[in-house]
């Protein structure tokens, strides 16, 4: 009996792992535009404007779930191969913590004549997912930055089951070639085979092959080297034709939105600008000075009971859910106390002025000094889900002080301590030709952080994926995957069932 209890948890651990794999490659360092904005001029390019009738026809447009990505990262490139990300399904995670899911329906580039984006970088690593109003309030609860246009948010490619198998639409046709094209599927494709020869994606997202007046049989192949068949089709006469099945949808966990934690190192910047903590003090009644985000030294020239720093982020979120404490600690040689702590709402216009509103007293905190240091810790309260961007510390000071900030550190909460920040060179395969997994990670692998590793495809039989992302033979004295263990395990426990 111990030994079926055995036996049956081994099982269920190998299943879990099976699983595990399936975990969302995280991207944390995206941000979601609405393309429906007034003031922001978002031009944006279609995937599949030559099906006929394409809004209706296509399932994403049918069901108001598309999405538009940077020009720079519409290809995948795998194995020397560029493959379109049309019709790629996507997750997008907001500070709500909501899950929106949308089918890639194209490109977006964003005027920075209105916006300034190249300020923040983001035109060079080609950061941006644009979706429509109805999808971007969702993700932001109503609130966002700047005009309700933009917002930090997690990407992630996914996979949900759109009810529908994948089409094809002829797009032309003459007596020697016909151009097709298939969308409705959820898994990115990278070719096709017609009779059994192998034909590659073009970079327009279509399919060329040899006009037949004979009925052929399509497999659409997925970058996962997954097929799906069409069957028995007559390329001379046709205009759309549909799958027997569909790609098998696989079940991933979740992304979270993540802000970023490290809200002050000394001399250290650790994400672009736009996903930095900036520093401001209040000078007056209402009124506030822009210190920066690095090297934050305060100077206050007169006594005061209601001197103040603001840590302010350009997203809104619930810090009570997404962080567990925040902890600064400043350097000052004149003595003050820290009196207040308060969570506020504030916005920030094209003129660098602030404005804002308090939104909690937050009067569980501690303060502890040693030498010329202050120690401020300041725990969340999980029963809290308020929206708010900034934090101010109201300190009491007898005279002219100067602070220096030396750390301003978040610890995550619980539910995402364990999560992983990844960022947009996640987006991409990078020449290689198929998954590296945290088993085959070794020292020349420079490209991902494990948890990172996109996915690239599968190796055939009798080869593996090597820490470079390319196949070769597999050697007989290679440990073989939990995949192949399960089954051998599952026989043993009934062998020794009836053995017993």
């Amino acid at each position: 009996m111990v030994l079926l209890y055995f036996l049956i948890f081994l099982t269920t651990a190998l299943s879990n792992d099976i699983e595990m794999s399936e975990s969302p490659v995280c991207m944390t360092d995206f941000l979601a535009f609405n393309y429906n904005s007034e003031t922001l001029d978002i031009p944006k390019t279609e995937c599949y404007s030559n099906i006929p009738n394409y809004t209706h026809n296509v399932k994403g447009f049918n069901i108001q779930s598309v999405c538009y990505i940077d020009e720079s990262r519409l290809f995948i490139r795998k194995n020397g191969h560029l493959i379109s990300r049309c019709g790629t399904l996507m997750a997008i995670v907001g500070p709500t913590q909501k899950v929106i899911q949308c089918v890639v329906a194209g490109t977006m580039t964003v005027n920075t004549d209105t916006i300034a984006v190249d300020r923040y970088g983001l035109r060079n690593n080609g950061t941006i997912i644009g979706i429509n109003k109805n999808l971007f309030l969702q993700l932001t609860g109503g609130l966002s930055f700047q005009n309700d246009d933009y917002v930090q948010a997690t990407v992630s490619e996914t996979d949900f089951d759109l009810g529908i198998n994948p089409s094809f639409w002829v797009i032309y046709r003459n007596t020697t070639h016909v151009t097709l094209q298939f969308a409705d599927f959820n898994r990115a494709v990278e070719m096709i085979e017609v009779n059994s020869k192998q034909i590659r994606k073009g970079l327009d997202d279509t399919f060329v092959v040899e006009y037949d007046t004979q009925n052929v049989d399509i497999k659409l192949g997925s970058v996962l080297n997954e097929k799906v068949n069409f069957n028995s089709v007559n390329l001379s006469n046709v205009s759309r034709g549909i799958a027997s099945a569909r790609f098998e949808n696989k079940k991933k966990t979740t992304c979270y939105f993540l802000a970023n934690t490290e809200a002050f190192t000394e001399n250290t910047l650790t994400k672009t600008e736009i996903f930095m903590w900036t520093f401001w003090k209040r000078i007056g009644l209402g009124a506030f000075q822009y210190i920066g985000y690095q090297n934050v030294t305060v100077r206050f020239d007169t006594a005061t009971p209601a001197a103040a720093i603001f840590m302010v982020y350009k997203t809104a979120m619930m810090f009570s859910q997404d962080f567990y404490e925040l902890q600064v600690d400043i350097e000052s040689d004149e003595n003050f106390t820290i009196n207040r702590v308060v969570l506020l709402l504030t916005n920030r216009d094209k003129n660098n002025r602030m404005t804002g509103s308090s939104i909690i007293d937050m009067t569980n905190y501690w303060v502890y000094k040693n030498g010329n240091m202050t120690y401020l810790r300041l725990p969340f309260n999980l029963s809290s889900y308020e929206y708010s961007n900034s934090i101010g510390i109201q300190c009491n000071m007898t005279k002219p002080t100067t602070l220096v900030l030396k750390r301003a550190q978040f610890i995550r909460s619980k539910k995402l301590e364990k999560s992983i920040d990844c960022d947009v060179n996640s987006f991409d395969c990078a020449n290689t030709e198929c998954t590296i997994s945290g088993d085959n990670l070794g020292i020349d692998n420079k490209l991902w952080k494990d948890g990172c590793q996109p996915s690239c495809g599968t190796c055939r039989d009798g080869f593996v994926c090597t820490s470079e992302g390319k196949c070769q033979i597999e050697t007989l004295n290679n440990l073989r995957s939990s995949s192949e263990i399960l089954p051998i395990v599952i026989l043993l426990i009934i062998v020794l069932l009836f053995m017993y």
